[in-house]
């Protein structure tokens, strides 16, 4: 995990401090390079594979011409010892490359990019989390809440886990019944 501390000019303020944390783990999975992509861009079925995934609601997909998703809206309930309420956001697809990588934008601050690549017979996907925020210390307290307290690395190593179980589970052909 690697945290930095950079000046940015946003607007009228010049030189005003963001906090970054940013995040790259990775994973080999047992599927064809195309069905990984495949199953990331599909946001029904990407949120599943986020530890709260199975409580979002994914709506709002907006699709390009070439029928690529370009945005989309989530709500997911959060929970923080009494501390019960929703997050709302909307996630836009800033870059797209078939097959090579997708970079996503939470409206709610983090970004995340997926890069896979043929690695023997299956795909070696590398997902870097980035969490920035104008106020020192900030990107913490957003991980904290975003993980349940686990941390972004222990976060992402789930999150691969899940997708690797996911896709690999519609890349096997069904078994036929004896």
């Amino acid at each position: 995990m690697k945290r930095e501390w950079t000046g940015e000019q946003s607007g009228d303020r010049k030189g005003c401090t963001v906090t970054t944390t940013t995040t790259t783990r990775g994973i080999v999975i047992d599927a064809p390079v195309e069905k990984v992509l495949a199953f990331l861009t599909d946001p029904e079925k990407a949120v599943q594979a986020f530890p709260m995934g199975r409580n979002v609601t994914v709506s709002d997909i907006a699709i390009s011409p070439e029928g690529a998703v370009t945005s989309y809206r989530e709500t997911m309930p959060v929970r923080l010892g009494p501390l019960h309420f929703h997050v709302r956001d909307t996630v836009t697809v800033q870059e797209y490359v078939a097959n090579q990588r997708m970079v996503d934008k939470s409206s709610t601050g983090p970004i995340h990019e997926w890069t896979v690549e043929p690695s023997g017979s299956g795909t070696r996907l590398r997902f870097t989390g980035t969490v920035s925020t104008r106020i020192p210390l900030l990107d913490k307290v957003k991980v904290f809440v975003f993980t349940r307290g686990r941390g972004q690395a222990r976060n992402m190593d789930m999150v691969l886990a899940e997708v690797k179980k996911l896709v690999e589970a519609e890349a096997q052909p069904p078994q036929a019944a004896d």
